[in-house]
Protein backbone atom coordinates (compact mmCIF):
# COMPACT_ATOMS: atom_id res chain seq x y z
CA UNK A 1 0.00 0.00 0.00
CA UNK A 2 1.24 3.48 -0.80
CA UNK A 3 1.15 5.09 2.65
CA UNK A 4 0.97 8.60 1.20
CA UNK A 5 -2.53 8.06 -0.21
CA UNK A 6 -5.89 8.14 1.49
CA UNK A 7 -7.38 4.72 2.15
CA UNK A 8 -10.83 3.47 3.00
CA UNK A 9 -11.77 0.14 4.58
CA UNK A 10 -15.36 -1.04 4.24
CA UNK A 11 -17.16 -4.38 4.26
CA UNK A 12 -16.80 -6.60 7.34
CA UNK A 13 -14.71 -4.71 9.93
CA UNK A 14 -13.52 -8.00 11.45
CA UNK A 15 -11.36 -8.32 8.32
CA UNK A 16 -9.77 -4.86 8.50
CA UNK A 17 -6.00 -4.60 9.00
CA UNK A 18 -4.12 -1.70 10.63
CA UNK A 19 -2.32 0.74 8.36
CA UNK A 20 1.42 0.28 7.94
CA UNK A 21 2.50 3.69 9.22
CA UNK A 22 5.85 4.69 10.65
CA UNK A 23 6.18 4.38 14.44
CA UNK A 24 6.44 8.18 14.72
CA UNK A 25 2.67 8.31 14.19
CA UNK A 26 1.92 7.35 17.82
CA UNK A 27 0.21 4.07 18.70
CA UNK A 28 -1.48 3.34 15.38
CA UNK A 29 -2.37 -0.24 16.29
CA UNK A 30 -4.19 0.74 19.52
CA UNK A 31 -6.11 3.49 17.74
CA UNK A 32 -7.00 1.12 14.92
CA UNK A 33 -8.10 -1.69 17.26
CA UNK A 34 -10.40 0.59 19.24
CA UNK A 35 -12.05 1.94 16.08
CA UNK A 36 -12.39 -1.57 14.64
CA UNK A 37 -13.99 -2.82 17.89
CA UNK A 38 -16.60 -0.08 17.57
CA UNK A 39 -17.17 -0.85 13.88
CA UNK A 40 -17.66 -4.55 14.68
CA UNK A 41 -20.36 -3.67 17.24
CA UNK A 42 -22.09 -1.41 14.71
CA UNK A 43 -21.73 -3.80 11.77
CA UNK A 44 -25.21 -5.28 12.19
CA UNK A 45 -27.04 -2.15 13.37
CA UNK A 46 -29.77 -1.44 10.85
CA UNK A 47 -29.30 1.73 8.82
CA UNK A 48 -25.68 2.34 9.85
CA UNK A 49 -22.74 1.93 7.47
CA UNK A 50 -19.16 2.21 8.74
CA UNK A 51 -15.89 2.94 6.94
CA UNK A 52 -12.42 3.37 8.37
CA UNK A 53 -10.80 6.28 6.58
CA UNK A 54 -7.14 7.25 6.72
CA UNK A 55 -7.22 10.77 5.42
CA UNK A 56 -3.47 11.32 5.78
CA UNK A 57 -0.59 9.45 7.37
CA UNK A 58 -1.13 9.24 11.11
CA UNK A 59 -4.81 10.20 11.05
CA UNK A 60 -7.75 7.83 10.83
CA UNK A 61 -11.41 8.04 11.70
CA UNK A 62 -14.45 5.82 11.61
CA UNK A 63 -17.03 7.44 9.36
CA UNK A 64 -20.58 6.38 10.06
CA UNK A 65 -23.44 7.00 7.69
CA UNK A 66 -27.06 6.61 8.71
CA UNK A 67 -29.38 5.64 5.88
CA UNK A 68 -26.67 6.65 3.36
CA UNK A 69 -26.17 10.16 4.82
CA UNK A 70 -23.16 11.39 6.82
CA UNK A 71 -23.98 10.94 10.51
CA UNK A 72 -20.84 10.96 12.70
CA UNK A 73 -17.07 10.67 12.60
CA UNK A 74 -15.35 8.87 15.46
CA UNK A 75 -11.71 9.28 16.45
CA UNK A 76 -9.79 7.13 18.89
CA UNK A 77 -7.89 9.08 21.51
CA UNK A 78 -5.35 6.74 23.08
CA UNK A 79 -4.18 7.99 26.46
CA UNK A 80 -1.69 5.63 28.03
CA UNK A 81 -3.32 2.19 28.03
CA UNK A 82 -6.87 3.49 27.65
CA UNK A 83 -8.71 4.67 24.56
CA UNK A 84 -11.49 7.25 24.54
CA UNK A 85 -13.69 8.09 21.61
CA UNK A 86 -14.19 11.56 20.17
CA UNK A 87 -17.51 11.62 18.32
CA UNK A 88 -18.30 14.45 15.95
CA UNK A 89 -21.93 14.64 14.89
CA UNK A 90 -22.40 15.83 11.33
CA UNK A 91 -25.74 17.41 10.57
CA UNK A 92 -24.68 19.41 7.54
CA UNK A 93 -24.76 22.70 9.43
CA UNK A 94 -22.65 22.31 12.54
CA UNK A 95 -20.48 19.73 14.27
CA UNK A 96 -21.27 18.71 17.83
CA UNK A 97 -18.37 17.16 19.71
CA UNK A 98 -18.87 14.45 22.37
CA UNK A 99 -16.50 12.12 24.22
CA UNK A 100 -17.09 8.58 25.46
CA UNK A 101 -15.01 6.12 27.44
CA UNK A 102 -16.35 2.83 26.08
CA UNK A 103 -17.58 1.20 22.88
CA UNK A 104 -20.89 0.45 24.66
CA UNK A 105 -21.40 4.16 25.44
CA UNK A 106 -20.83 5.15 21.80
CA UNK A 107 -23.17 2.41 20.55
CA UNK A 108 -25.89 3.44 23.02
CA UNK A 109 -25.66 7.07 21.87
CA UNK A 110 -25.78 6.14 18.19
CA UNK A 111 -28.75 3.82 18.66
CA UNK A 112 -30.66 6.53 20.55
CA UNK A 113 -30.34 9.05 17.72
Amino acid sequence: MDNSKKYVMKANPALWQPPDWHADFADVVSEFLSLRALAIKLYRVSGLDTSLVGFEDGYMALQINKFNRPFVEVYSLVEGRKARFGVFALDGVSEDEMYFDTVADVVAMLESE
